[in-house]
C-alpha cells in the first residue's frame, strides 16, 4: 500500500487521524514503515487487538482506510467501540500537537 497521499493529507490536516479511530495505531505503524515520521506514542493493546480482529496488520491496514474513506469530508464524533465491545476514545498527542500548533 502506498501512504504518499495519505501522508500529504495528514500533514496538512493533522487532526484527520481522529477519523482512523481505533484503527489509527496500525496505520500510523505503516506510515513509519514506509517513511512518514507522525511519532512514537502507540498503544499497543488497541493496535493488537485491532489486529487480530481483521485477521493481521495489512487486513487492519486496509479496514482502516475505509473507515478513513467513510469519514472523510464530515466531522465525526470520535468514539468507537472496539470488537470486545469496550467503548474507545482515540487520542494521539504526537499528532494532536501538531494539530493545534
Amino acid at each position: 500500500m502506498r501512504y504518499d497521499h495519505l501522508a500529504s493529507q495528514l500533514r496538512r490536516w493533522p487532526e484527520r487521524y481522529l477519523w482512523f479511530g481505533p484503527y489509527w495505531w496500525s496505520i500510523k505503524r505503516a506510515l513509519g514503515r514506509a517513511g512518514y515520521d507522525f511519532g512514537p506514542s502507540d498503544d499497543p493493546g488497541t493496535r493488537g487487538l485491532i489486529e487480530r480482529a481483521c485477521g493481521g496488520p495489512e487486513a487492519a491496514e486496509r479496514r482502516a482506510m475505509q473507515v478513513y474513506t467513510q469519514n472523510t469530508g464530515a466531522l465525526r464524533n470520535h468514539a468507537f467501540t472496539l470488537p470486545d465491545g469496550e467503548p474507545y476514545f482515540l487520542h494521539d498527542e504526537d499528532v494532536t500537537a501538531h494539530a493545534v500548533t
